[in-house]
Protein backbone atom coordinates (compact mmCIF):
# COMPACT_ATOMS: atom_id res chain seq x y z
CA UNK A 1 0.00 0.00 0.00
CA UNK A 2 2.62 2.37 0.59
CA UNK A 3 4.71 1.97 -2.60
CA UNK A 4 1.15 2.69 -4.12
CA UNK A 5 1.09 6.01 -2.38
CA UNK A 6 4.64 6.85 -3.67
CA UNK A 7 4.34 6.07 -7.09
CA UNK A 8 1.16 8.57 -7.45
CA UNK A 9 3.03 10.73 -5.86
CA UNK A 10 6.00 10.93 -8.13
CA UNK A 11 3.12 10.84 -11.15
CA UNK A 12 1.97 14.11 -9.50
CA UNK A 13 5.28 15.77 -9.60
CA UNK A 14 6.30 15.30 -13.14
CA UNK A 15 2.49 16.17 -14.26
CA UNK A 16 2.65 19.72 -16.04
CA UNK A 17 0.34 22.57 -14.79
CA UNK A 18 -3.69 22.76 -14.63
CA UNK A 19 -5.35 24.55 -17.80
CA UNK A 20 -5.38 28.49 -16.40
CA UNK A 21 -3.42 27.73 -13.68
CA UNK A 22 -2.60 31.95 -12.77
CA UNK A 23 -0.26 30.76 -9.44
CA UNK A 24 2.28 28.22 -11.33
CA UNK A 25 5.87 29.33 -11.58
CA UNK A 26 7.44 31.16 -14.21
CA UNK A 27 3.64 31.64 -15.86
CA UNK A 28 4.57 35.24 -17.45
CA UNK A 29 2.25 34.46 -20.75
CA UNK A 30 5.02 33.16 -23.74
CA UNK A 31 8.51 33.76 -24.46
CA UNK A 32 9.47 37.59 -23.50
CA UNK A 33 10.16 39.30 -26.83
CA UNK A 34 13.24 39.61 -29.10
CA UNK A 35 13.32 43.09 -29.26
CA UNK A 36 12.29 45.47 -26.64
CA UNK A 37 11.98 48.36 -28.56
CA UNK A 38 11.41 49.11 -32.37
CA UNK A 39 15.01 50.89 -32.03
CA UNK A 40 16.96 47.61 -31.31
CA UNK A 41 15.14 46.04 -33.91
CA UNK A 42 15.89 49.31 -36.34
CA UNK A 43 19.63 48.79 -35.71
CA UNK A 44 19.86 45.53 -35.87
CA UNK A 45 17.97 45.41 -39.49
CA UNK A 46 20.68 47.78 -40.47
CA UNK A 47 23.34 45.88 -39.01
CA UNK A 48 22.24 42.96 -41.56
CA UNK A 49 21.89 44.65 -44.53
CA UNK A 50 25.41 46.36 -44.00
CA UNK A 51 27.19 43.25 -43.20
CA UNK A 52 25.56 41.56 -46.13
CA UNK A 53 26.30 43.95 -47.89
CA UNK A 54 30.32 44.21 -46.84
CA UNK A 55 30.77 40.64 -46.89
CA UNK A 56 28.96 40.91 -50.89
CA UNK A 57 26.51 37.73 -49.43
CA UNK A 58 22.96 37.46 -51.12
CA UNK A 59 20.54 39.62 -48.98
CA UNK A 60 17.47 37.52 -47.83
CA UNK A 61 14.62 37.02 -45.79
CA UNK A 62 16.00 33.61 -44.51
CA UNK A 63 18.68 35.89 -43.93
CA UNK A 64 17.09 38.67 -42.19
CA UNK A 65 15.55 36.01 -39.73
CA UNK A 66 18.72 34.36 -38.81
CA UNK A 67 20.91 37.48 -37.98
CA UNK A 68 17.69 38.65 -35.81
CA UNK A 69 17.95 35.62 -33.89
CA UNK A 70 14.78 34.23 -34.79
CA UNK A 71 14.43 30.59 -34.92
CA UNK A 72 12.03 30.52 -37.99
CA UNK A 73 10.98 33.05 -41.02
CA UNK A 74 7.54 32.98 -39.10
CA UNK A 75 8.82 34.65 -35.91
CA UNK A 76 9.74 37.49 -38.19
CA UNK A 77 6.26 37.27 -39.68
CA UNK A 78 5.03 37.74 -36.21
CA UNK A 79 7.23 40.43 -35.19
CA UNK A 80 5.22 42.01 -38.20
CA UNK A 81 2.14 41.66 -36.55
CA UNK A 82 3.30 43.85 -33.66
CA UNK A 83 2.23 47.26 -33.77
CA UNK A 84 5.61 49.39 -32.83
CA UNK A 85 7.48 46.34 -34.99
CA UNK A 86 5.31 46.31 -38.23
CA UNK A 87 6.85 49.58 -40.23
CA UNK A 88 10.55 48.41 -39.56
CA UNK A 89 9.47 44.87 -40.53
CA UNK A 90 7.68 45.87 -43.90
CA UNK A 91 10.43 48.16 -44.43
CA UNK A 92 13.28 45.41 -44.26
CA UNK A 93 10.96 42.86 -46.14
CA UNK A 94 10.67 45.28 -49.20
CA UNK A 95 14.65 46.22 -48.97
CA UNK A 96 15.17 42.44 -49.44
CA UNK A 97 12.53 42.55 -52.22
CA UNK A 98 14.32 45.28 -53.97
CA UNK A 99 17.70 43.41 -53.92
CA UNK A 100 15.56 40.56 -55.78
CA UNK A 101 14.73 43.07 -57.82
CA UNK A 102 17.40 44.78 -58.90
CA UNK A 103 19.65 41.85 -59.50
CA UNK A 104 17.24 39.64 -62.18
CA UNK A 105 18.91 36.16 -61.51
CA UNK A 106 17.04 33.16 -61.63
CA UNK A 107 16.96 33.03 -58.27
CA UNK A 108 15.82 36.36 -57.79
CA UNK A 109 12.36 35.85 -60.21
CA UNK A 110 12.31 32.68 -58.51
CA UNK A 111 12.02 34.36 -55.15
CA UNK A 112 9.70 36.98 -56.37
CA UNK A 113 7.45 34.47 -57.49
CA UNK A 114 7.48 33.47 -53.58
CA UNK A 115 6.45 37.03 -52.46
CA UNK A 116 3.60 37.33 -54.69
CA UNK A 117 4.91 38.51 -57.60
CA UNK A 118 3.54 37.32 -61.31
CA UNK A 119 5.28 36.31 -64.33
CA UNK A 120 1.74 38.02 -66.38
CA UNK A 121 2.80 40.32 -69.40
CA UNK A 122 -0.47 42.46 -70.02
CA UNK A 123 -1.07 44.06 -73.36
CA UNK A 124 -2.90 46.74 -74.17
CA UNK A 125 -4.63 46.50 -77.80
CA UNK A 126 -6.46 49.84 -77.04
CA UNK A 127 -5.53 52.99 -77.61
CA UNK A 128 -6.07 55.25 -74.07
CA UNK A 129 -8.59 52.71 -73.18
CA UNK A 130 -10.20 53.19 -76.46
CA UNK A 131 -10.67 50.60 -78.66
CA UNK A 132 -8.85 50.98 -82.01
CA UNK A 133 -11.01 51.19 -85.54
CA UNK A 134 -9.44 50.69 -88.38
CA UNK A 135 -11.67 52.03 -91.41
CA UNK A 136 -11.94 49.22 -94.84
CA UNK A 137 -11.41 51.43 -97.86
CA UNK A 138 -11.00 49.07 -100.20
CA UNK A 139 -11.95 44.86 -100.60
CA UNK A 140 -10.60 42.50 -102.11
CA UNK A 141 -10.58 39.02 -102.90
CA UNK A 142 -7.95 36.13 -103.82
CA UNK A 143 -8.99 37.07 -107.44
CA UNK A 144 -8.75 40.58 -107.84
CA UNK A 145 -11.24 43.49 -106.53
CA UNK A 146 -14.23 42.67 -105.00
CA UNK A 147 -17.68 44.01 -105.15
CA UNK A 148 -19.39 45.96 -103.00
CA UNK A 149 -21.97 42.70 -102.28
CA UNK A 150 -18.89 40.42 -101.25
CA UNK A 151 -17.63 43.19 -98.87
CA UNK A 152 -21.59 42.93 -97.38
CA UNK A 153 -21.24 39.32 -97.15
CA UNK A 154 -18.23 39.23 -95.26
CA UNK A 155 -19.25 41.66 -92.84
CA UNK A 156 -22.63 40.03 -92.45
CA UNK A 157 -20.72 36.12 -91.71
CA UNK A 158 -18.54 37.88 -89.26
CA UNK A 159 -21.87 39.00 -86.67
Amino acid sequence: MKNTYIKAQQTNINMAAPKRNLFGLGNNGGRPPKYETPEELQKKCSEYFESAIKLEEKITITGLALFLGFDSRQSLYDYKEKKAFSYIIKNAMLTVENSYESKGTNFDIFALKNMGWTDKQEIDHTTKGNEVNIPITHWTTTGGAGSEEDFDKAFDDLD
